[in-house]
């Protein structure tokens, strides 16, 4: 526009054939509005954060102090993770199942800590993290040192066989009066997706190598077939013998145990006690008025996470001491790259960085890696197995130590490992693959939606969720999924010394349970974190008597390094995103959902739970 001088101020001057602009339509003010919204939300969601991480920073408390005649406390009534997890406030949960085993075998050559206690009960841990802990409450009550445990309940109302096989392993336990023993035997369930979707109009489009590999069954049989249930039976027949045997110290007989024992559960608490499951039947009053009579009246207690952080402050190592790395593999192995400490997966390329930077480390001596993955993408697990090989290569020995399952890919990315751990319950194997797509043409028929497409190369819709394999395609697939399985098996016989029919006859993606898969040739002991420590100093000619540093990779970030990260969060959540695409990915993620197909990866084990 042009200006004006009035009185020495410059001013505008609106031509008299001006027309202002048309004001923003009201959908279009409405969404302004709402972007300010969310941008105001972002700032003051990203301020709130930084100031919760600095208070945080400031007030977090140091390790705590071990005083004499300390108890150790353990909170077994609920889920034990694996890995370590990291927050700006001080642990929200409960110690992982490393710290828990190491802090019994610390603790019991500790003079301070003179016995554990623990309450018990609907835990929903596996049977292996049971079988772990008990062998090292076991290996603490050797050391002369009382055990008691509490329970309100122990399996009324779900499957308590898990619970109780850790609860048994306690030298005292208590039960309150109107608790039970839920000592119920095991089951496992599949669901089966044919019939459903014949109605909705999906067909899905899937191979699998080979007849145990039981993933696609899922979805293209109507019931459970033959193979799946010869191969889940088994695991249960497992399962059965290590209860009877993780038993007998209760004087519970193994002749007959199913009968015996499993065929009359689950157990009211007088019934319990009589048949010996349990040793006293009271409230929590009355048991905490036992330990105050067992330990003083003004008894400490202090956690397994607490325990070892004191105790590892204490610890004063050489600088020029070799080093044991632990990395972590747990959760499902995707193709996307995650952050090592979250709830989202197997972090599949911060493993491997992790695994070089061992390599590079001369300070690292030998590597522990803790396996707890029902496998998922070839890619990434592949990538993985490259990664072992390369420190065994360079004269670095790599003990994998497997948690509660690691089969199919969680396999694949252990037996590269000089030395392979399991527990007798874990699941592992399922050495197969398994792939395909939904091809969903009748289902869009029927919402009136028709699909059409032009391409150049007959195979250029081979991945197509629209419509189904063509006989060429089909025929490539095949191919491809047949050169995936050779190159799967072909690993496995040269790293666990088979022939091509001797691994042929342990794979064909049968899950095995760790005691079947040490007959088996597919690992070489039973064990956890402890016994893969000492095999690790074994194999890198350390002394087997004393204690060695244990760094954690990839190492955890800082405070600082938390607070940028979740400011950096909040500000990408709220203003970075595009709002129609979150919806379409949305959108996608629900059809998907409800189809029931997810693209873990060829190396992924079948749907199936134990039941609860």
């Amino acid at each position: 526009m042009p200006w004006t001088r009035n009185g020495g101020r410059s001013s505008y001057s609106t031509p008299r054939n001006y027309q202002p602009p048309p004001r923003p339509g009201f959908f279009r003010r409405l969404w302004r509005w709402f972007l300010w919204l969310c941008t105001g939300f972002g700032l003051l969601v990203t301020a709130s954060l930084a100031v919760v991480g600095v208070l945080a920073w400031i007030y977090s408390p140091g390790p705590p102090e071990v005083a004499a005649d300390t108890v150790l406390f353990l909170d077994l009534t609920q889920s034990i993770d694996e890995k370590p997890r990291v927050g700006l406030l001080p642990r929200p949960r409960g110690p992982t199942q490393t710290e828990i085993v190491m802090a019994l075998d610390r603790a019991k050559d500790d003079p301070r800590i003179v016995g554990v206690v623990a309450e018990i009960g609907a835990g929903t841990y596996s049977i292996a993290q049971a079988q772990e802990i008990g062998a090292a409450l076991s290996a603490f009550r050797a050391a002369g040192k009382p055990t008691y445990a509490f329970a309100e309940d122990l399996g009324s109302f779900w499957n308590g066989t898990v619970d109780y096989l850790l609860a048994a392993q306690f030298e005292t336990l208590w039960l309150q009066p109107t608790g039970g023993v839920g000592l119920n035997g095991f089951a496992i369930e599949a669901p089966f997706l044919k019939d459903a979707f014949e109605k909705a109009g999906v067909l899905v489009e899937l191979e699998q190598r080979h007849e145990y590999k039981n993933a696609a069954d899922t979805f293209d049989e109507a019931s459970m077939p033959d193979p799946m249930r010869e191969s889940y039976s088994a695991l249960l027949d497992s399962w059965t013998d290590q209860i009877a045997e993780g038993l007998a110290p209760r004087g519970i007989e193994a002749a007959g145990f199913v009968s015996a024992v499993f065929d009359g559960g689950p157990y009211l608490a007088e019934e319990a006690l009589e048949r010996g499951f349990v040793d006293r039947l009271a409230y929590r009053d009355e048991y905490e008025d036992a330990l105050e009579a067992r330990f003083g009246e003004e008894f400490e207690t202090i956690g397994a996470g607490g325990y070892m952080a004191a105790v590892g402050a204490e610890d004063a190592f050489d600088g020029d001491a070799p080093v044991i790395a632990l990395i972590y593999g747990i959760g499902a192995i995707e193709g996307a790259d995650q952050d090592g400490f979250d709830d989202r997966g197997f972090d599949a390329y911060g493993v491997a960085e992790a695994m070089d930077a061992a390599l590079a480390d001369d300070d690292i001596a030998a590597v522990v890696f803790r396996v707890d993955s029902p496998g998922g993408a070839y890619g990434p697990s592949d990538m993985i197995w490259r990664e072992v090989r390369r420190l065994r290569e360079a004269g670095k020995p790599v003990v994998a130590v497997m948690g509660s399952v690691a089969g199919s890919g969680g396999y694949y990315v252990s037996m590269a490992a000089d030395h392979i751990l399991a527990q007798p319950g874990t699941i592992t194997g399922s050495i197969g693959v398994f792939a395909g797509k939904p091809a969903l043409e009748e289902l869009w028929g029927k919402l009136g939606v028709n699909w059409d497409r032009v391409e150049i190369g007959r195979h250029a819709g081979i991945w197509s969720s629209v419509t189904p394999f063509s006989p060429s395609q089909r025929a490539r697939f095949r191919d491809w999924m047949d050169a995936a399985y050779e190159d799967f098996t072909g690993k496995a016989a040269a790293e666990r010394g088979y022939d091509r029919a001797g691994i042929d006859a342990v794979a064909r993606g049968r899950i095995w349970s760790g005691t079947d898969a040490l007959e088996n040739g597919l690992i070489d002991g039973h064990g956890g974190m402890l016994e893969a420590l000492a095999k690790a100093k074994e194999l890198a000619g350390l002394d087997s008597e004393e204690r060695y540093p244990l760094r954690l990779l990839p190492a955890p970030p800082s405070r600082w390094e938390q607070i940028q990260r979740a400011i950096g969060g909040g500000l990408q959540t709220w203003v970075a995103d595009d709002p129609a695409d979150t919806m379409a990915r949305a959108a996608e993620k629900t059809v998907r959902a409800l189809i029931g197909i997810e693209a873990t990866g060829l190396l992924a084990m079948p749907p199936m739970r134990v039941v609860r």
